[in-house]
């Protein structure tokens, strides 16, 4: 389920989240969109009407910690929380690498959770890991993670390898961006 799930950004999504919680302040899945959509915001440069720009990693911070305060079994709160350690403060990956684990260990069928746990480790020079976790995230969403798996044998040269996690990616999502671009990259 988590594969179609829709990630909103920007005002509209604010707008909704704050919504929802003036209906419910405890809807963990509220906080955490909220959080998600702050986070985005910061790192793309979208203005959020009355947020000024400093303020927008502090309150995704500030949210993603109330939802995972909210609710710690809920393995998008994790993801979450993962995302914004990761994304805001690069020195913080340990802690963006700890947040995702536990939304896998919470939810095994939690794609992005394990795409990002993949990217995390990558970036920490942990490549056999960083592969188990693409595998997973290829398995449980081919359309939105298989571009992952070729892109890694491509990065070691490993072509025979790429060309053919390639041509799989190429079948699942033959329309995506990133499974485009790992086409004419292989």
């Amino acid at each position: 389920v988590h594969a179609t799930r829709v990630v909103l950004t920007g005002v509209e999504a604010v707008q909704g989240f704050e919504t929802v919680l003036r209906q419910d302040s405890s809807n963990t899945r509220a906080w955490t969109g909220l959080a998600t959509a702050y986070t985005w915001a910061e790192r793309h440069g979208i203005p959020l009407p009355g947020v000024p720009a400093e303020s927008l990693g502090p309150m995704a911070i500030r949210f993603s910690e109330h939802a995972v305060r909210i609710d710690s079994l809920d393995s998008d709160a994790w993801l979450a929380r993962g995302l914004i350690d990761e994304y805001l403060d690069p020195a913080r990956k340990v802690i963006a690498l700890e947040a995702y684990r536990q939304a896998t260990v919470l939810d095994s069928t939690n794609a992005e959770a394990w795409a990002r746990l993949g990217t995390v480790l990558a970036d920490m020079s942990r490549d056999e890991e960083a592969l188990v976790a693409y595998l997973k995230a290829e398995a449980l969403a081919p359309e939105y993670h298989s571009y992952k798996v070729p892109l890694h044998y491509l990065w070691f040269r490993q072509f025979d390898s790429a060309t053919a996690w390639v041509d799989r990616a190429v079948a699942a999502a033959p329309n995506a961006y990133w499974t485009r671009f790992a086409a004419g990259t292989v």
